[in-house]
């Protein structure tokens, strides 16, 4: 009678369960889902008198998918930024910059990452109604 060997193979043998799944792993994958930031398109500003980088947009608004119109304070902006739940973005003839907070020293503002001191590319954004 000729020996037959199983090693190698998982014949006659009971296949063991998948492995589960590592608490860390489910955490972390739920932590992607969940620290997506939405991103946002800001359309138009409110600007005030005001010549400091830190006062010189009041509001920044933009429009929902549903098309109603939306606007925040720049305080509220820069909470969301902060946070990370939230981007902004300008977009100009097809190209896209992200808006970031900055700070003149003493004093937080938005601007876009492509801007020196002062806020240039939301700035020559049309007025909020």
């Amino acid at each position: 009678m000729a020996q037959t060997s199983n090693r190698g193979t998982y014949q006659n043998r009971p296949v063991p369960p998948p492995r589960p799944v590592s608490k860390l792993v489910q955490q972390l994958a739920q932590m992607g889902d969940t620290r997506m930031p939405k991103r946002v398109r800001i359309r138009c500003i409110n600007k005030t008198d005001r010549r400091n980088a830190h006062e010189r947009i009041k509001n920044v608004g933009g429009v929902n998918s549903d098309g109603t119109r939306w606007k925040l304070s720049v305080k509220k902006t820069i909470r969301d930024l902060e946070s990370r739940e939230w981007e902004y973005y300008v977009e100009e003839s097809g190209v896209t910059v992200e808006v970031i907070v900055a700070t003149d020293g003493r004093n937080k503002y938005i601007k876009t990452t492509v801007d020196g001191i002062q806020p240039d590319n939301l700035l020559f954004l049309p007025e909020c109604p």
